[in-house]
Formats: C-alpha cells, sequence, structure tokens
C-alpha cells in the first residue's frame, strides 16, 4: 500500500517526548522505538523539527543520529524524554533543546494507523503480553517483579517454562524476548536487598 506524502507543518508540532511515547506504543521497547524516530526524521525535511541550539546549530541532527550526517559525531547522549540531547563533534560540544517535530509527519511513519483527530487508537489485542504479565506474578509473587540483576532472557526462560503446557495445549508460540522485556517493564523490577 502506497504511503500518502505529507507535506510537514510547523504549526502541528508537537514535542519528541510526545512522538517517542507514540512509538513506543507501537514498539513496546524504549531503544527500537528511539531508533526508529530517529530513522523516520532522518528521512524528514528539515521543516519536519524544529530545536534551539546551546554552542552550535546542527541541522543534519537526525541524520548524524542515524549514523549518516555530513560531519563526524564523537559523542551523543540522548534525552528524548526532556526533550533535548547533547552530543561532541569536531566543533565542539553543543545542546538541542525544547526540540519539536511535526505531529503528522512522525505518526504517519508509524507502522499501524493512527487516527487523524489524536484521539487513541483502540489498543491491539497483545494476548502474549497478557501471558507473560500472569507468568510474571505466578514466578515472582506477589507483583510480577523480576529481580533487578536478572537478565530478560533469563526471566524470559522462565516464562516460557511456566507456559509451556498452555502453549502447546493452545497452539501458540512462546512469547517473544521483546514481549517479556516490556511486561517486565510494565511491572517495574523488585530493588535489590539491602544487606546489613
Amino acid at each position: 500500500m502506497a504511503r500518502r506524502k505529507t507535506k510537514p507543518s510547523t504549526d502541528a508540532q508537537i514535542w519528541l517526548r510526545d512522538a517517542l511515547k507514540s512509538y513506543l506504543d507501537y514498539y513496546q521497547a524504549d531503544d527500537l522505538a528511539w531508533q526508529e524516530l530517529v530513522r523516520v526524521l532522518a528521512a524528514a525535511p528539515r521543516a519536519a523539527w524544529t530545536a534551539e541550539f546551546k554552542g552550535h546549530p546542527v541541522s543534519d541532527l537526525w541524520k548524524r543520529l542515524g549514523g549518516k550526517g555530513n560531519r563526524q559525531q564523537f559523542a551523543v547522549a540522548p534525552h528524548p524524554e526532556k526533550n533535548f540531547i547533547t552530543a561532541h563533534d569536531e566543533r565542539g560540544p553543543y545542546t538541542a533543546f525544547r526540540i519539536r517535530v511535526a505531529r503528522a509527519y512522525v505518526l504517519e511513519r508509524l507502522p499501524v494507523s493512527r487516527p487523524a483527530s489524536g484521539a487513541s487508537a483502540p489498543s491491539r489485542p497483545r494476548p502474549q503480553f497478557a501471558r507473560a504479565l500472569r507468568a510474571l506474578h505466578k514466578l515472582f509473587p506477589p507483583d510480577g517483579k523480576v529481580p533487578a540483576g536478572m537478565p530478560v532472557e533469563t526471566a524470559r526462560g522462565q516464562v516460557v517454562a511456566e507456559l509451556a503446557d498452555e502453549s502447546r495445549r493452545l497452539g501458540l508460540g512462546d512469547p517473544s524476548w521483546k514481549v517479556v522485556s516490556a511486561a517486565i517493564k510494565h511491572l517495574g523490577r523488585a530493588r535489590p536487598a539491602i544487606l546489613n
């Protein structure tokens, strides 16, 4: 299906953090959501985003973050949840802040369609996510919180084992790493015990 071309409008902008929330709702993983938003903005016309700069302005900011900028980038510390990015290139340090993006441009590039009015789309059924939550609650009572130092893959192995009979009976696959990671993030992690 051909994607409709949209001319970005500077009067319909949203904060970077709000765009990232929409991507996170779809991708369910922080790193993947950020990576996809950067990819979309790297291909966007310059009118699709605005920012203020401290240090020096960077017109190809998103291309640099995607690894395709015109100048060498030495260090980047993105803080999209707070609408700023600090970085360092051959011209020195700079900060992009008060970052806003063209709402229509970034949201229409999500893999699922979103309502034009800005209303929330009906949530998609996520049976594997619900199964992972249920298994985590059983494995880590009372609140399903995985220990702070446990790797996601270890927790996933326990979830898969817990759900094995049900998966076989219902003909379902195992919950993916991404699903279990999202479930762990949703529930939060157990704080490590403090030794006296």
